[in-house]
């Protein structure tokens, strides 16, 4: 029974988790830093 909560548990955890800071997406290539 404890492990079906834990499961409940981490699926709800991954589920919230899902599009909160938009599409997740590879960038093309790495961000070039400048310095100054």
């Amino acid at each position: 029974m404890k492990a079906c909560w834990i499961a409940i548990f981490f699926s709800a955890l991954l589920v919230s988790g899902c599009g909160q800071k938009g599409k997740l997406y590879l960038p093309d290539e790495a961000p070039q830093q400048t310095q100054q």
